[in-house]
This record gives C-alpha cells, structure tokens and sequence, in this order.
C-alpha cells in the first residue's frame, strides 16, 4: 500500500507540476502575442518613409531596444507643399510604458498641429497634457520644428531633446 501511494502521489505531483508549466506556457504565448501586436502598432504611428522634397534630405529610423519603446519621429504635413511639421521625441524608460506615452505624445501633438496653433503654443500645451497625465518621474524629450518649404526658412523648438539638426 505504501509502494502505491508512493507511486500515485509522485504521479499527481508529476501531473500539477505539468499543468502549472502548460498554463504558464500558454500565459507566455498569450503575453508574446500582445507585445508583437503592440509592436506593429507602434510601427503604424511611424511614418512609412520621409517625404521626399525638392530642396532637402530627410533620413530617419527607429530601432527599440526592446520590441516596443520610447522612440518616436513624425512628418506632418501643414498647408500641403507649403510647410512640414517635424517632430522627433523620446519618452523616459523603456518597453510598454514608454510606447503608451509616446502614442499618447502623438495624438496630442497631431491635434496641436491641426488646430494651426504656432510652435510656442504647441509646446506649452504639450508640456501641460504631459504634466496633467503622467507621473513625476515620467517625461518626455520632445523636438518640433515647421520647414517652410518655399523659403527653406526651419523655425523650432526644442524641449529637452539632443540637438536632431545637422547643417
């Protein structure tokens, strides 16, 4: 009797043990699958390619530490062929936080740029969202400039990011 109890209970242990390890797999595998259709969102909100202008030469690439991050650039076109919204940013840490600010930072910044609010308004008001809807340690690094794409006249501001222009 001892022999088989002995035997059922190592064979229950096995069998828990092999149940706990499936549906950790299966948590796993589900997690996978949310962090791949976060990370294809997050390319959406890139643009596909910079837009290609008579006068100038615009490059840009992202490439996160982690599937998703904190990374982020947009063209915004203002006044078809008259002006260009360019905006590059940076929120602070890394993976799936990150990413949800900058999504946030990019809707913001788009209804900035539509409702035709000047560089210095787009910015404070920016700052003000950011403060209102994130924690103290949480920031972000944000550059936005409108090329004048008749002049070539590059109007900017810059809040706290590295310095995005080469002349």
């Amino acid at each position: 009797d001892y022999n088989l109890l002995g035997v059922l209970s190592n064979q229950m242990v096995t069998a828990l043990t092999n149940a706990r390890l499936y549906a950790d797999s299966l948590e796993r595998t589900r997690l996978q699958e949310e962090v791949t259709m976060a990370r294809q969102i997050q390319l959406d909100l890139l643009p596909d390619k910079p837009p290609q202008l008579d006068s100038f030469q615009i490059a840009a690439q992202s490439t996160p530490s982690r599937t998703v991050g904190g990374d982020f650039y947009d063209f915004i076109p203002i006044e078809p062929n008259k002006r260009l919204g360019i905006v590059i940013a940076d929120a602070s840490g890394k993976g799936m936080p990150a990413a949800l600010l900058i999504a946030q930072i990019q809707a913001i910044m788009r209804s900035e740029v539509n409702n035709g609010n000047p560089i210095a308004t787009i910015m404070k008001n920016m700052n003000k969202q950011v403060c209102l809807s994130t924690s103290l340690e949480k920031y972000v690094t944000l550059f936005y400039g409108e090329l004048d794409l008749e002049t070539g006249d590059f109007h900017y501001s810059n809040a706290g990011h590295n310095y995005p222009v080469l002349a």
